[in-house]
């Protein structure tokens, strides 16, 4: 969705649910939003996702079910949308706006004023900026209280090397300037935008039906383990009480004291809920800690009961042959969930070209065969060209035509001349914790070719389209 569309899909919210009371709230994806509210009119609930897979906005008739994540997710909070259901639910969204006028951030405000009188104001910013799409629960002071993606904690190295450093408790930083001229597209109509962006969220959906199909028999262990975890916590909460005891300590020695009484785990989820920062609110943690440690007789049952289910393990597959049948790559392609394109060399190896940093790493994944040859522009961004070799040798010709697709697909099309470097599958290796888009290699040849050259290529490798 570029800018045009993305201003028209929030026209029409400001017009349809300005006004009404927010009456559910829920997760139909990982990464995903739906608000209900108690208007009658035909599209009354709002859906928002910043998931990586599908990032849309768009209003609905109907709620979409919900979604039970049976696999941990790494860069999303699950946790994001019952802070959004317990702050505000009940409130009455006043204003939907943008942010900037050339930047597909939108402001949902919504007020509320509760039984003795006191006004309260609360901010959804959701910010559908790519790979980096975010959405947080802000103060009136712009102070984060919670956010979809999971953040670092102050102090560890990947906070300070964060281009964008938010925490918990702590104003939200400005967003990055956008990149200038990339959403001059002229808007498609309104029903148009919202039935396509309804079916993406739909086919997103269905693949999580699926997986979560696949992956049912490890679902049991996993509950078991986030259970343990959170009753350890428990216990930890009933240790720092025990040496807090009933007085205020002075804040400095605090910290000292919950270290001397606790894993550093629980420190960390009392940083994460700014309730160790100074000046500390002494009666504030100690509610929070009661309440951590009140929970351990409940935890206790729950894992009791979860340790009885039995736990269903999923069948071995078994070892995929090393002659795959010859419709294997059309089959990967099939349910392959981002944009890509398929074409052949002269001496008849399959090529895949990719158009994006999630699907670059999904192609690796995808085709992982060891000779497989990988081919990327070497000091330009741009897509990952796969050769599949299999156990055959390429020749320098259909090396040559490999190179030059990378290099037409790249930030460097518009040079004379540019060097693609290129290795095979088993000489990658990606960074632990290294952001979408980094990968290393240990052996590479590096060949220099002219991008020009593959409109006189674009027949022969990919039938006449690109």
């Amino acid at each position: 969705m570029h800018l045009g569309e993305f201003k028209l899909v929030i026209d029409h919210v400001r017009r349809s649910l300005v006004g009404g009371r927010l009456t559910r709230v829920s997760s139909p994806a990982p990464g995903s939003v739906a608000m209900t509210f108690d208007l009658e009119i035909p599209e009354p609930i709002v859906v928002a996702s910043v998931n990586p897979r599908c990032t849309t906005l768009f209003t609905t008739d109907a709620e979409p079910p919900c979604h039970e994540s049976t696999k941990p997710q790494r860069m999303l909070n699950a946790s994001f949308v019952k802070a959004l259901e317990h702050t505000v639910l009940g409130y009455t969204l006043t204003e939907a706006r943008l942010l900037r006028p050339d930047d597909r951030i939108v402001l949902f405000i919504f007020h509320h004023v509760d039984q003795y009188g006191e006004e309260k104001t609360r901010t959804l910013q959701i910010e559908m900026t790519g790979r980096v799409a975010h959405m947080f629960l802000l103060t009136e002071t712009e102070r984060v209280v919670s956010s979809m993606r999971r953040l670092h904690r102050p102090g560890t190295r990947e906070f300070k090397e964060a281009k964008r450093r938010i925490a918990s408790g702590k104003p939200l930083p400005p967003p990055p300037a956008p990149p200038k001229g990339y959403n001059g597209r002229s808007a498609a109509s309104l029903e148009e935008i919202m039935t396509r962006e309804r079916n993406a969220f739909e086919e997103l959906q269905s693949d999580l039906a699926g997986a979560l199909k696949v992956g049912a028999g490890k679902a049991e262990s996993r509950q078991a383990e986030a259970l343990r975890q959170e009753l350890a916590l428990a216990y930890q909460a009933r240790s720092a009480l025990a040496a807090l005891g009933p007085f205020s300590p002075a804040p400095s020695a605090v910290r000292e004291i919950l270290r001397g009484a606790a894993l550093e785990q629980l420190v960390g989820r009392l940083d994460e809920r700014a309730l160790l920062d100074e000046p500390v609110e002494f009666n504030q943690l100690i509610s929070y800690l009661q309440r951590l440690a009140g929970s351990a007789d409940k935890l206790e049952k729950l894992l009791a009961e979860a340790e009885r289910k039995p736990v269903r393990k999923p069948r071995r597959k078994a070892k995929a042959k090393a002659a795959a049948r010859p419709d294997a790559v059309s089959d990967k392609l099939a349910r392959f969930p981002h944009r890509v394109r398929r074409g052949r060399t002269a001496g008849g190896f399959e090529l895949i070209l990719t158009f994006s940093a999630e699907g670059n790493f999904a192609a690796l994944k995808a085709f992982p065969a060891a000779r497989n040859h990988w081919f990327h522009a070497r000091d330009f961004p741009g897509s990952y060209v796969l050769l599949l070799t299999g156990k055959r040798a390429p020749d320098p010709h259909d090396i040559e035509q490999a190179a030059i697709v990378a290099a037409a697909h790249s930030r460097g099309r518009s040079e004379a001349s540019v060097e693609v470097c290129y290795t095979q599958l088993k000489y990658l290796k990606k960074p632990k914790s290294a952001r979408t888009g980094t990968i290393l290699r240990t052996k590479e040849t590096v060949i220099s070719v002219r991008p020009s050259a593959f409109e006189n290529l674009r027949a022969e490798i990919f039938g006449g389209k690109d």
